[in-house]
């Protein structure tokens, strides 16, 4: 009998021993298609932002401003949850919902989505000669311009010069200057 009641002991360990393994391999296989799961779903949000982001290009470039910001909002929206704050995406979309909110003519919700694009962009380590930063600075400089802040605009302005002089950058446009 002890014979016996050893081999049954023994049997139960080597089956509990089995089922862990196999709980510790479906586990595995659950967390495996849990994160393929949600890569999916990343990459998913991530081409709805953007399809969000070039929809309000559509309407931005057909004049429609309203439909424009209800589209860089949602973008934006989904692109901050997605990114955070110091992302390139992120940012472009703050920038172009500044561009349309002086289009409407509010002048410092586009302040601050300018600022914050700004912000952004210092924490995203650009190569030295991108154009967003630069572009940003005058965006800024055109918003203190439009309020009628003449002593601030400048300021911008310069900044934004000086950075396209320090990084070479040649792709901003100096139109109003």
């Amino acid at each position: 009998p002890t014979e016996a009641l050893k081999r049954a002991s023994e049997q139960e360990r080597i089956d509990q021993d089995l089922n862990e393994q196999v709980d510790a391999q479906v586990d595995a296989i659950e967390r495996k298609a849990a994160r393929k799961k949600e890569e999916k779903r990343s990459r998913r949000n991530a081409m709805d932002s953007k399809r969000l982001h070039d929809q309000g290009v559509v309407y931005y470039n057909e004049d429609d401003f309203e439909g424009a910001r209800t589209f860089f909002a949602s973008a934006l929206k989904m692109r901050f949850q997605m990114y955070g704050q110091p992302s390139i995406d992120t940012c472009l979309t703050q920038e172009k919902l500044g561009d349309t909110l002086v289009k409407l003519d509010k002048i410092e919700e586009a302040h601050w989505q300018y600022l914050m694009a700004f912000r952004g962009l210092q924490q995203c380590n650009l190569p030295k000669d991108n154009p967003h930063t630069s572009r940003i600075l005058v965006s800024l400089g055109d918003v203190f311009f439009s309020a009628a802040d003449y002593s601030r605009a400048p300021k911008y302005y310069e900044k934004s010069i000086r950075f396209c002089v320090e990084s070479n950058c040649s792709d901003v446009l100096y139109a109003g200057l």
